[in-house]
């Protein structure tokens, strides 16, 4: 009974043990991982920044293979330590079943002494009875016994391992001086070739775009350079704006082939007449200046609004400065008064939205030029839009107009109300009668007067408007 006994106990043990050694090689593999693409990293930015040499990268891929070879060894032997032998393993279960009081860890040693125990005066029926003992008390903790040790380390060492070897290739697609550089480190002599060619057979050239400009100042402006037989691991734009001090920018690198690089540098706005030149890194090598020449377009600085009100809207005249839009009665002459940013030789207004095409309220026309001013006039008669635009002395015209709103306020009849007496009535000779009447006008009354005919009489006239 002893021997089945003692051999399902060595069978819960050899698999607690291969579970052992999967866990502790998932996590060993995981840490590899991880220190293998850690040293792959540092050294592709040791050559792509470090390393122009054949023999420095040379030195750097001996270094990083040396490095990785020894990271994979130790994780191999130490994923091997996992086949420990079934003693210490019994002890391990011990230590995490405080309950078995030793009795996993006496057998074991008791069946591996075999008649050693029965010459030293241990009797084979306890030895049996011990193993029995033992076994009883495992198949009660049988499902703890064959999980014992965590998975969770193993897995989170996996985890990591395959992320950061994502990570690696996600650098290597993102950065062309790192695929450069593992191109030199699988063969770290392709570059003492290529740099031997062309630096003899075919200088390095720098193509600026846009070069010399004109440009209108506070636009955006982006400089382009295309880097001919080199590919340089930077390149600065240094930029003078004020004619004493250069302020430097890193390019931006936006491909790279065998024959060269493009670089480039987003100017979100341009404000003062600039000069700029291209220069490598260390200053090996520079492009002659270029010049950036600003100018300005003519554009309205302001528009001042003279309405000269009609009559009938007992409204006096005003001025509205720095305005444009215009709310007014029908009829009302506007003076227009528009400064420019920059002397203009001529100016223009245009209109829009008239009630017909064939009989137009407003007429298109030309303003009265005077240095920075313009002056024009018109009258309200209808809803409407009107632009101006103007040409300076150079010839430069304004672009994107403003739209300009006119509002005409149509004149209303009056209104009036008879309160009383409200309808025809007969009245005694010598009867009061009383005559009520409500009047109003958008613009006020001018004239509120109320006519009386008799027969046999002249026609009289009462004016109900009290006097001023």
């Amino acid at each position: 009974m002893t021997a089945p006994t003692l051999d399902s106990l060595r069978d819960t043990l050899n698999g607690l043990q291969r579970r052992q050694a999967r866990l502790l090689l998932a996590r060993q593999l995981g840490f590899a991982l991880v220190a293998a693409c850690a040293v792959i990293a540092a050294s592709l930015v040791l050559v792509a920044n470090f390393a122009s040499s054949a023999a420095a990268v040379l030195l750097v891929a001996i270094v990083s293979t040396t490095l990785i070879f020894s990271i994979c060894s130790v994780a191999w032997r130490q994923s091997h330590r996992a086949q420990a032998d079934q003693k210490a393993l019994a002890l391990y279960v011990e230590e995490k079943f405080p309950d078995l009081e030793q009795r996993l860890l006496t057998s074991i040693e008791f069946s591996q002494a075999g008649k050693k125990s029965s010459q030293a005066g241990v009797s084979p029926a306890f030895v049996e009875q011990l193993i029995n003992d033992a076994r009883s008390h495992v198949d009660l903790q049988r499902q703890q016994v064959e999980r014992v040790g965590s998975s969770r380390e193993s897995v989170i060492a996996l985890v990591a391992g395959f992320s950061a070897c994502l990570a690696l290739v996600l650098l290597l697609q993102e950065f062309a001086q790192l695929r450069q550089a593992a191109q030199r480190l699988v063969w770290p002599f392709a570059l003492e070739e290529t740099v031997d060619v062309t630096s003899t057979a075919m200088p390095i050239s720098l193509l600026v775009e846009p070069g010399d400009i004109e440009m209108q100042r506070g636009s955006p402006l982006t400089v382009t350079v295309r880097v001919e037989n080199a590919q340089p691991g930077a390149l600065t734009l240094r930029l003078q704006d004020d004619r004493l001090n250069w302020r430097d920018y890193p390019m931006l690198l936006d491909s790279s082939d065998s024959n060269g690089a493009t670089f480039s540098y987003y100017l979100p706005a341009v404000v003062k007449d600039s000069n700029y030149l291209i220069s490598l890194a260390g200053e090996e090598q520079s492009s002659r200046q270029y010049q950036i020449n600003l100018y300005d377009l003519p554009e309205i600085e302001q528009i001042d609004v003279a309405m000269d009100f009609p009559g009938y809207t007992g409204e006096e005249d005003r001025i509205e400065s720095d305005g444009g839009d215009i709310v007014a009665a029908e009829g009302t002459e506007v003076t227009l008064t528009v400064t420019f940013n920059k002397p203009v030789a001529r100016a223009e207004i245009q209109f829009s939205g008239a009630e017909s095409e064939t009989d137009r309220e407003y007429v298109n026309g030309s303003l009265d030029v005077d240095g920075l001013q313009a002056t024009t006039r018109f009258t309200v008669a209808s809803d409407g839009v009107y632009r101006i635009t103007a040409t300076d002395l150079q010839g430069l015209q304004s672009e994107s107009p403003l739209d300009y709103y006119i509002r005409a306020i149509e004149d209303q009849p009056p209104q009036f109300t008879l309160r009383r007496p409200g309808a025809e009535r007969d009245v005694m000779p010598l009867e009061e009668v009383v005559i009520e009447v409500d009047a109003s006008d958008d613009d006020g009354l001018g004239e509120f007067i109320l006519n009386t005919a008799v027969v046999g009489e002249e026609d009289k006239e009462f004016d109900f408007l009290p006097a001023v």
